[in-house]
């Protein structure tokens, strides 16, 4: 909960914090099914991947050291079983994505990485 009230009061352009970190424990890919317009995602495997967020970017030290450059935040959602904070990004390659961290009621915590086609989907611990 505190990781993502501080999470939240970042995205929303808040300059208390000049950066957090979240670490996370595991992860998966999922692809975009045109038929059922859902992401079918693969088996959750292990990972221990740390997100910085700043206020414009956000930094991720994995493989690629993947770095989004925040353009946009997106209104708050919020439904019976989670509410989303997100934000419309630009990838090191140029190509727009939305980072969307995703809060349960049962007290889990996700961040998600967007695009048309794949999704990366990262549990915190």
């Amino acid at each position: 909960m505190k990781k993502f009230l501080i999470l939240f009061f970042l995205l929303s352009a808040t300059t208390l914090y000049s950066q957090t970190k979240v670490k996370t424990y595991k992860n998966t890919l999922g692809y975009y099914n045109n038929y059922t317009k859902q992401f079918d995602l693969n088996e959750y495997t292990y990972a221990e991947i740390t997100f910085t967020f700043y206020d414009d970017y956000i930094s991720v030290n994995d493989e690629a050291h993947s770095i989004y450059r925040i353009i946009r935040v997106l209104p708050k959602e919020t439904y019976r079983e989670y509410s989303i904070t997100s934000t419309k990004c630009l990838d090191e390659r140029n190509r727009e994505c939305k980072v969307a961290l995703i809060r349960y009621n049962n007290g889990g915590f996700s961040i998600d990485l967007l695009y048309e086609d794949k999704a990366y989907i990262y549990v915190v611990n």
